[in-house]
Formats: C-alpha cells, structure tokens, sequence
C-alpha cells in the first residue's frame, strides 16, 4: 500500500471469480476457478477476490486448498454478521474469516432504506453490525476491506447516513473503503462529486471503487472516481458481471496507464498479453469476445473506410489512439465493397504478400472481393478466408489441395447409451500435388464428420494440419426473407494450439454442407500458409 493518499498508483482488485461468477450463463467450475486465478496471478493484479466460502461448494472448495500464488492477495468475500448474532457465532462469516485467504473483503449496507427494508434492521442496529463484523475481521485477517454496498444510491437518499457507515468502518479498522455503484445508475458527474465530498470528510482514509455496468459507463464512472481521489479500482476482466457486468479492468488499467499517467500493477508487459488472455478467457467461461471490445477486440484497430486507410498508411495516430501493439493486438484492414486499393496494399502488406508490379492483378482482386460480398461474404468477419483468397490469387501456383468430390450419409436415428443422435458417413476425394487421397470417416455430425475425413484425407502430405482444431461454429442466412431456401453464411474458428491463434475463416452457399466445406478448407488452406511461412 501506497504511503500517500495522492500517490500516482492505483492498486487493481480483481473480481472476475466472484462478481464474475454472476454472469448469466457462466458456471465455474473448481478447476476453472483453479486455472483462472493463476493466469490472473501471472497478469500480475493486486487482489483475486475468489469467491464467498461457505455460500457454494465449488467455493468453499476453493478457500479450503486454495492455489499458490506469487503476485497477488487471495481474498474471501462476505457480508456483515446476521443481526442478533455476534460476529464470532455467525457460521457463514466464520468461514469467510477462518481459511487459508490472508484477505476479507465484507460488505455492509450504506443504503438507510436497503438497512430498514432489506434487513429488517434499525439504522442504528445497522452501523453496529458493521463495527462490529469489521472489528472482529480485523483480528483474523492480514487485511480487511468494507465494501460500502449502494453507497452512491445510499449517498443521494440519505448522504449522513452513508457517510455515517462508512466512518463506522474506518473506526473499526478497516484498511480500504470501497464506494459501490451497485445498481449501476450512477452517471461519472456524481461519482466524481460524491467521491470528492467523501475525501473530505474522510481524509485520511484510503479509497476503493466498484462500479456496475448498467449505465454503461462503469469504466468511465471508475476512472472518474480515481481522479477523484480513489486508489483502488475493483473489476473484472472482460467486463464479466451480473445484469450488464461491471467496470472491464483491462479498460480501466490501459486507461489509467496510457491516458491519465497513473501506474498500476499491470505493467507494460502484462498488458501487451491482454488480447491472448481475454481471448482465453472469453473460450474458458463460454463467452463471445466481442470483436469491438476495446484494446483487444478483433475490431479495435480495423479500418475500413477508404479514407481512413488512406490516412493510416500514411501516420496511424491520424486514427488509432494507441498503438495495438501495447496489448498484443494488431491492426486490421478489412476489405469490402467500401474499400479502395489503399485497403488492398495495407491488407497484403500485415500479411506480409507483395503486390509489386501487379496493379491489374489488385484491380481484379479487389473487384472479386466486392463481387463476393454482394453473394453474402463478411470478410471483415473471417479474415484467414480473405487471406488466403488474397495469396491463391496473386500466387496462381500455390493450390495445396482441390476437393473433387464430397458425399454425407445420415443414417437415421439411434439410441444408444448417451440418448438419440445421428449418425454422420462422410467421404471426400481430395487432390493434393496429383495424387488423389480418398478418406471416410463416422461421426454424430455431418460437420464433424466432413472435418475428420478432410485431415485424414490431407494430413499425410500436410502433417501440420494435426496442430489445428475446430473450436465453433455457427451460421446466419443472407436473405432471411427466402427462409429455408435462403443462402446459408457458415463461420468457422479454429485455433493452432501451440500458440492459440485463432483461424477465422467462412463459406457461402445455399447447401450449408458445401458452405461448411468451403469454411473448412480455408482453415487447412491458411494453415498451411502460415506453417510454410507464406503469410504471418
């Protein structure tokens, strides 16, 4: 901890475990908690909030032999003692306090009517309970935070109240104070004037923030609150939260960091990994990265525009803000019907292709390119499909593989062990340097079915396509108002395992099977690329 309440550095508490753990439709389990709180601990963050022992199994679990972890303080998450109970004779605090966590983080209620109605206490009553939980946390932990629950919505209702709860807090013991935005109805205005009046009344005491997204300005309301007079920002990566989440510490970290001078524990190097780990996050909890999430989205530094591809090839601050190389991210230029031969150089230059001396070739390229997008192609969406367009077209000689015939059987429904399913016969014949390659393969669905007979068929000439798996798929209809007989869009990600690159890739037909096939190849074909070391 800082020795001044203006110092220049913010500490970061991570709460992607906990409040994390809200998000609808992510479940940890033990092992992902295991797994995460490391990579966490690798990134460097100041506190890993875990979890609250005693309220699941899965957390109890975890406190009970938590991991190892080098950089940052594993925290317990609770809440004050039940009323009429003594901190100490509460069971569920007690396993909050008693484990292996040398830090409890303990929330109270600041709010005058969430303590009336809510808890079904006194005001009065209320602040005991506070003294008293903090006080007693205080004797069994290294260190204790008080998160100040509903304190912004508490502070606008009943502002001596909540300042009343927080100086409970600070009396007991308490090392950080932590002003929530629980709801998330909070606009950056306020925070930034109730913070500052919080200061004043308490001036010695050091200042955390936990903002939600509701309003959408979390990031915005937690920077706010920083130059307020906060030192501890609370979050979670991606932004992960119950309702709308809460503030992305990532956002908040690379701000503070690059925009407002204040260092944290995410240093440069850590975060010139925040694209490979949202990203690992993001597959491990069963989200979608959001290609526009700021830093590390796919679309954080794609041009599209003509205009604006013009002007980055001439000086890239003309439209980037940071460079994309300080979260290990990179710049893209998607190619559309919008886009101009600027587009098409800078697109072949990132993939490392010279276009020297072929000025009609690139006319025709690009003509291809928005001739495919009136058909339906987003390359924007699959850039390894237009890359490898791209490199069979301006090098006529590189054609790794033709597939000349494809056939897929269902044979009907059967019940088995597991429940019905189908089951998928494929087989393809596939050319690969004049020799023909035939494979079949069973699975229980036609995609996975193809994609197995595709690498049987192909990875005796091209053993590199084994480090590559099929990780999504998903599909949208071009003309929805042509229903079932509409074209039919099929992405397809996979990723190399060796150093997780993503491989986007897509195909376009009104039989999503040959779709499916076309989406697939391109994933062989841009492998295969990149392993002969023909586009980077």
């Amino acid at each position: 901890m800082s020795s001044s309440k203006t110092s220049n550095h913010v500490t970061l508490f991570d709460t992607t475990l906990r409040d994390g753990g809200q998000t609808k439709g992510v479940n940890y389990t033990l092992d992902d908690k295991c797994r995460i709180a490391a990579a966490l601990d690798a990134a460097g963050l100041d506190y890993i909030e875990a979890g609250w022992p005693g309220a699941s199994p899965t957390d109890t679990a975890f406190f009970t032999e938590p991991p190892p972890l080098t950089h940052s303080k594993l925290t317990a998450f609770g809440m004050t003692c039940k009323a009429g109970k003594k901190p100490q004779d509460d069971p569920l605090l007690r396993k909050v306090l008693h484990n292996a966590a040398p830090v409890a983080c303990l929330f109270g209620k600041t709010w005058d009517r969430h303590a009336e109605v809510a808890l079904g206490v006194s005001l009065k009553e209320n602040l005991a309970l506070i003294h008293q939980t903090v006080a007693y946390g205080k004797t069994q932990k290294e260190e204790l935070l008080f998160d100040a629950e509903h304190f912004f919505d508490g502070f606008k209702h009943n502002p001596d109240y909540a300042l009343a709860c927080l100086k409970t807090a600070a009396d007991a013991g308490a090392d950080w104070l932590v002003l929530c935005d629980t709801n998330g109805g909070t606009l950056p205005h306020d925070i930034t004037t109730i913070v500052k009046t919080v200061r004043k009344h308490l001036p010695s005491a050091w200042l955390g923030i936990h903002a939600h997204n509701d309003s959408d300005v979390a990031v915005a309301n937690s920077l706010m609150a920083v130059q307020a007079g906060c030192r501890m920002v609370q979050g979670t990566m991606l932004g992960l939260g119950e309702r709308c989440g809460n503030a992305n510490l990532l956002s908040v970290a690379a701000a503070l960091r690059y925009k407002m001078g204040f260092s944290t524990s995410l240093t440069e190097e850590a975060l010139r990994d925040m694209t490979r780990l949202s990203g690992w996050l993001a597959q491990l909890t069963g989200q979608s990265l959001p290609s526009t999430a700021p830093y590390v989205g796919q679309a954080a530094f794609a041009h599209k525009g003509g205009v604006h591809v013009s002007a980055v090839e001439k000086d890239s601050t003309l439209y980037e803000h940071l460079d994309p190389a300080l979260f290990g991210n990179k710049r893209q230029i998607p190619v559309s019907n919008q886009a101009g031969l600027s587009n098409l150089r800078q697109a072949l230059a990132a993939l490392g292709l010279s276009a020297t001396g072929k000025e009609e070739t690139l006319r025709q390229l690009l003509e291809t390119v928005k001739k495919r997008e009136l058909k339906g192609y987003t390359f924007d969406k699959a850039p390894e499909s237009f890359a490898v367009l791209l490199a069979t077209r301006l090098d006529e000689a590189f054609q790794p593989f033709t597939l000349t015939s494809h056939d897929i059987r269902i044979d009907g429904e059967h019940v088995g062990d597991n429940g019905d399913h189908d089951e998928c016969a494929a087989k393809v014949r596939v050319l690969c340097h004049g020799k023909m390659a035939v494979a079949r393969t069973v699975k229980t669905g036609p995609v996975d079915a193809l994609d197995e007979a595709m690498r049987k068929a192909l990875t005796p000439t091209y053993p590199e396509l084994e480090t590559v798996e099929l990780i999504d798929f998903n599909s949208d209809l071009v003309d929805k108002t042509a229903a079932t007989g509409a074209k039919t869009r099929v992405y397809i990600t996979s990723r190399r395992r060796k150093d997780g690159k993503l491989i986007q890739t897509m195909g376009v037909s009104t039989n999503i099977v040959r779709a499916s096939l076309e989406a697939l190849a391109d994933s062989y074909k841009y492998t295969i690329l990149m392993e002969k070391g023909l586009v980077r």
